[in-house]
């Protein structure tokens, strides 16, 4: 049986769920988002690097 993980923010923008979604995706499989609205910015670190996002 496969096992799913899901992050749901609860206090309407920026609480971090961005960096915790960050740490999830990099074991996943597959990752789906939703975004009901504009959104605050993100800096996602990869192979040393960062990369800054707004979503």
């Amino acid at each position: 049986m496969g096992e799913c993980t899901v992050l749901v923010g609860t206090q309407w923008g920026d609480e971090g769920k961005g960096a915790v979604a960050d740490r999830e995706a990099r074991v996943a499989d597959i990752v789906v988002r939703f975004n009901g609205g504009p959104n605050a910015g993100h800096t996602i670190k990869h192979d040393g690097k960062d990369q800054c996002v707004r979503s």
